[in-house]
């Protein structure tokens, strides 16, 4: 059984002077429905303001600033705490229309099989209801299902 909202892909984004990640989550929203948005992590803080510690390009990062956990860095800041819409677009559809949706998702965010599998086992679990949690931990336990995946 997954908890939704839950991240099913990541990728890269840049403008002309910062890059960033965005991030696929998929909402249940209804019977037989469910709801895909991009999203973002919070900016906590800038890496300059923070007293951190840099070692081999590693830095020492706090596990939470102001209550919020910390994810990582994005070009200049410290992100994490929780996803946020940063797009206007969704796309609300039904189990009929997945293999459509999926076609779209494996252009835009350049899915694997892996991926499609479990967002076809995401949405055919559709349910009226959900579990909503920030998604810090659903994101990393998709993130070490990806490397496990890759190294397999």
């Amino acid at each position: 059984m997954f908890t939704y909202p839950k991240v099913v892909a990541e990728r890269q984004s840049a403008g002309r002077i910062d890059a960033w990640t965005e991030y696929l989550r998929l909402s249940q929203c209804g019977v037989g429905k469910a709801m895909l948005d991009i999203c973002q992590y919070e900016v906590l803080a800038e890496v300059d303001a923070l007293d951190i510690a840099e070692t081999d390009c590693r830095f020492s990062l706090p596990e939470r600033i102001d209550g919020k956990p910390v994810l990582g860095i994005e070009g200049d800041y410290v992100v994490g705490g929780d996803l946020h819409r940063s797009t206007d677009w969704e796309l609300v559809f039904s189990a009929s229309e997945i293999d459509k949706v999926i076609e779209f998702l494996r252009v835009q965010f350049n899915l694997d099989e892996g991926a499609i599998s479990e967002l076809r086992g995401a949405v055919s679990e559709a349910v009226s209801s959900c579990e909503p949690d920030d998604g810090a931990e659903e994101l990393a336990a998709w993130r070490k299902r990806r490397e496990r995946q890759r190294d397999g």
